[in-house]
């Protein structure tokens, strides 16, 4: 059963592994990208590259820095733009094959169902949405990767009896791992561990203690970054100097959809204004300024707006006007859509395991809230898409198990 079980496993990655590559270097180009982002992410590797220091643009701390870092290790073999892409895009691909494994294994953990593990394996390695992301050079995958490893550890976590264990330290370790590619979790790691262990413990003395060792590690595995940012701007950067940008464009007066268009979202004129401010700092502070007035001066249009935003976060088709008709549109209706029927009803069906299964919910809950509040689009929801599949599949063994026995 063992021989049978790894075969499976390394014969459908195989398969999977060549499918990516002919999305990669027949449907992409090797010579250009398809997202704006993904030129910044080459450009910053490049330069980290050259310099040894990291930079986008002329600005120091407007993203966080790991993908750049990786990138720049792929740039460094040949120094080329298209030997970059070449790379990076057969590592993303390798990427996604290691996420799939790792949830066939969160699922055993959970589940302890060997059809839905299969089933969980299968459908993240041909899910189009990952197989289109993996293909391109933006911060995702690696982010994705990340968030995962760091929910295999947090349930090896849970099976080790909650025990302050190296399990623990490498939960925190990935988990503040997933900022430094994408900041989107902030200060969620310490908050996500202690609140997960409260509820399957509800032992407030303990409950401090993993608070207190989970806020120390973050600490930790944070300062070098804070410490970097100190000694460029000396004053404390937690994070990015974007966040007030993003703050703007997701809650203005002029955002009438809850979108994330910088060509029609927001006043141009008023953006460009802003934009010009040459020190990142004033920049950020100026965004910032500018839609927390726009928020403390209109309560009621921003919940209106939080309200587009969850409906557009969670939208079965594409919102983008070029992706939401034709193929993109039933590519997306039937992938998409099928996973989120499986996951509302998991959500039923697995109210047994809910103290298990919270460290997840709890995810669900904090990422939609950060952008709803901030800015949402599907590529952001991409993350969750892996725990719907994760949750979603025990749901389809239910069923395929119900048929065979009839």
């Amino acid at each position: 059963m063992n021989f049978i079980k790894k075969n499976y496993l390394v014969f459908v990655a195989f398969v999977a592994f060549v499918c990516y590559q002919v999305i990669n270097f027949y449907y992409f180009s090797t010579t250009s990208v398809i997202f704006g982002d993904e030129r910044r992410f080459i450009a910053e590797a490049i330069k980290l590259s050259e310099t040894g220091e990291f930079w986008k643009s002329t600005f120091r701390a407007w993203e966080m820095p790991m993908t750049a870092i990786i990138y720049s290790l792929f740039y460094g073999i040949f120094e080329t733009k298209e030997s970059l892409i070449i790379f990076v895009r057969v590592f993303q691909s390798s990427l996604l094959i290691l996420q799939a494994y790792i949830l066939y294994c969160i699922s055993l953990k959970l589940f302890k169902d060997q059809i839905a593990a299969y089933l969980t394996y299968t459908i993240v390695l041909f899910y189009p949405f990952f197989i289109f992301y993996q293909g391109l050079l933006l911060s995702e995958n690696i982010f994705i990767t990340l968030l995962i490893v760091s929910f295999y550890y947090i349930y090896t976590w849970y099976e080790d009896n909650f025990k302050i264990n190296s399990h623990f330290i490498l939960a925190n370790f990935f988990l503040i791992m997933t900022i430094y590619s994408k900041g989107t979790l902030s200060i969620l790691p310490p908050l996500l561990l202690t609140s997960f262990y409260f509820i399957n413990r509800y032992n407030w003395r303990n409950t401090l203690k993993v608070f207190f060792l989970s806020t120390l590690l973050y600490l930790s595995f944070m300062s070098p970054w804070w410490i970097r940012n100190y000694i460029l701007f000396d004053q404390f950067i937690p994070f990015t100097t974007s966040s007030g940008m993003n703050l703007y464009l997701g809650n203005n007066k002029y955002n009438l959809s809850g979108g994330a268009d910088w060509s029609k979202d927001v006043n141009i004129r008023e953006v460009s204004r802003m934009f010009s401010i040459e020190d990142e700092l004033l920049q950020n502070n100026a965004f910032k300024e500018k839609a927390l007035n726009f928020i403390s001066n209109n309560p009621d249009r921003f919940v209106e707006l939080a309200w587009l935003k969850l409906k557009r976060f969670y939208n079965i088709i594409p919102n983008a006007d070029v992706y939401k008709q034709g193929y993109y549109k039933w590519v997306s209706l039937i992938s998409y859509g099928s996973i989120i029927i499986l996951f509302i009803l998991s959500l039923i069906i697995h109210l047994k395991y809910f103290k298990k299964l919270s460290a997840i919910y709890i995810l669900f809950i904090y990422y939609t809230l950060i952008h709803v509040i901030v800015i949402a689009s599907l590529r952001y929801r991409l993350p969750l898409e892996a725990f719907m599949i994760l949750l979603g599949t025990p749901v389809l063994s239910k069923f395929i198990t119900m048929v065979k026995t009839k």
